[in-house]
């Protein structure tokens, strides 16, 4: 997603706090995302802003050795105990297959908080450990700056399936967003963060040995 197109990048994207598109620094085309707008400022003290991917990422169909990635380019300028992560939430296998758990394993397990730091029905026995149903894979913190464009990649193969064990699919559905936690300290406010060209690919597609012919007629 370079977010430039399609434009309507609202219906793929849910932005909360003070995300949003912006066209005066972008990584390509003419848009990207940024949680600290206007241009020149410092993101708020006291917000926990997300952008959150609308679109559900099914990786059951997906093998851990096709190795799914999710690449996205950013440059960011965080400030004193504030963070910025990459989170996500996995669907809870009960609601993926729509068959009740018993009522012995449904009490420990199941999702079943709504708020703004969980979803009904997701959430990996990690993450609703810690009161959430969202799991940090990739972040930076306090004082952690890079001014210029890089690409970032994140290993998604542990949520697809194990070709290991083929009589079981462990692959999953996840939700993906962006936060910028700045809930605590109020001095040392920096710029922010700055989002473009999101895209998820298998690293591994399958390649042919050689000698490989191909006839084309036949």
């Amino acid at each position: 997603d370079d977010i430039d197109n399609p434009s309507t990048w609202f219906t793929r994207w849910t932005n909360g706090g003070d995300w949003t598109r912006i066209n005066w620094d972008p990584h390509s085309s003419t848009y990207s995302f940024t949680d600290s707008p206007p241009s020149g400022t410092t993101y708020r003290h006291d917000t926990f802003s997300v952008l959150e991917m609308t679109k559900i990422i099914d990786l059951r169909g997906a093998k851990m050795d096709d190795t799914p990635i999710m690449y996205f380019w950013d440059h960011y300028n965080i400030g004193d105990s504030d963070y910025a992560r990459v989170q996500i939430a996995v669907q809870d296998q009960y609601e993926m297959t729509g068959t009740p758990p018993p009522p012995s394993v449904l009490t420990p397990t199941k999702r079943n908080r709504q708020g703004y730091d969980y979803l009904y029905d997701w959430g990996s026995d990690t993450s609703y450990g810690v009161s959430s149903s969202w799991q940090n894979v990739w972040s930076r913190g306090p004082y952690a700056r890079v001014d210029t464009w890089g690409r970032e990649q994140i290993d998604l193969s542990p949520y697809a399936d194990n070709p290991a064990t083929p009589l079981v699919n462990e692959g999953k559905r996840i939700k993906i967003r962006f936060v910028l936690d700045a809930l605590d300290v109020a001095s040392g406010l920096r710029d922010g963060w700055f989002i473009d060209d999101i895209r998820i690919e298998l690293r591994s597609p399958l390649i042919h040995s050689l000698p490989f012919i191909d006839h084309a007629g036949a």
